[in-house]
C-alpha cells in the first residue's frame, strides 16, 4: 500500500470508531429507554393489581331513595317526635337506630311475624333487615305508612294510642281484619309495626 493510501486510513480510522461509538451509545440509550417503559408499565400493571378490591354492596334499603314525609302538625309534641325519629332512621337505612327506638319503650313491641318461631330470636331491627335482603320493601312501606292520616284509639293499660294503617293493605286472618300499621303510645313509646297484613 502507499503511503498516501495509508495515510489517509490512518485518519479515517478516528472517524470510523467515532461514528460506530454513537451508535452503540444509541443502541444502549434505547434499549435503556425501552427497558424502563418496560419497567414502568410492569409498576402500573402491578399498582393496578394492587388496588383494593371494591367494597361489599351495603345491605340492600328499600328507603335509600325516599325523602322526610311532611309532618303531621295535629300530633302531640312526643308522639310527632317519635314519628320523625322513626322516619329520619328508616330514610337513612339504620336498622341499628330502629331497633334502638322499638325496644326502648316500656310495652314489648309487636310486630306480625313475632309469632312465628323462626323469628322469635330476632330482634326488630334484626327481622327487618332480613326482610329487606329477601326483596320486601319494609322501610319504604314503614315511610308510607306512617305518611297516612292518624287515627287515635284507646287501648286499655296504654291510654290514647296513634295508629297510622293504609287500609289498602287490610286483609281477614280467620275473620279477624288484619291491617299493616304503626302505632305510637301518647308517651310517645313506638309499640308496633304490622309490616305484613293478613
Amino acid at each position: 500500500m502507499k503511503r498516501s493510501a495509508w495515510s489517509a486510513l490512518q485518519l479515517l480510522a478516528p472517524l470510523v470508531f467515532l461514528a460506530l461509538a454513537a451508535a452503540s451509545c444509541g443502541g444502549v440509550e434505547e434499549a435503556s429507554t425501552t427497558a424502563d417503559d418496560s419497567s414502568s408499565s410492569t409498576v402500573e400493571d402491578a399498582g393496578a393489581d394492587a388496588t383494593s378490591p371494591t367494597d361489599s354492596p351495603s345491605p340492600r334499603c328499600s328507603a335509600a331513595d325516599r325523602t322526610m314525609p311532611s309532618a303531621q302538625d295535629d300530633l302531640p309534641g312526643a308522639v310527632a317526635a317519635m314519628r320523625t325519629e322513626i322516619l329520619s332512621a328508616a330514610i337513612a337505612c339504620d336498622f341499628g337506630r330502629l331497633n334502638e327506638l322499638a325496644v326502648a319503650g316500656d310495652l314489648p313491641f309487636i310486630h306480625t311475624d313475632v309469632f312465628v318461631e323462626e323469628y322469635q330470636d330476632m330482634t326488630p331491627g334484626e327481622f327487618w333487615q332480613n326482610g329487606e335482603a329477601q326483596g320486601t320493601e319494609i322501610l319504604a312501606l314503614l315511610i308510607h305508612d306512617l305518611s297516612q292520616p292518624f287515627e287515635i284509639e284507646r287501648i286499655e293499660g296504654q291510654g290514647a294510642v296513634y295508629v297510622w294503617r293504609d287500609p289498602a293493605a287490610c286483609g281477614l286472618l280467620d275473620d279477624i281484619l288484619l291491617c299493616r300499621l304503626v302505632e305510637i303510645t301518647e308517651t310517645g313509646d313506638w309499640t308496633a309495626f304490622f309490616s305484613q297484613s293478613a
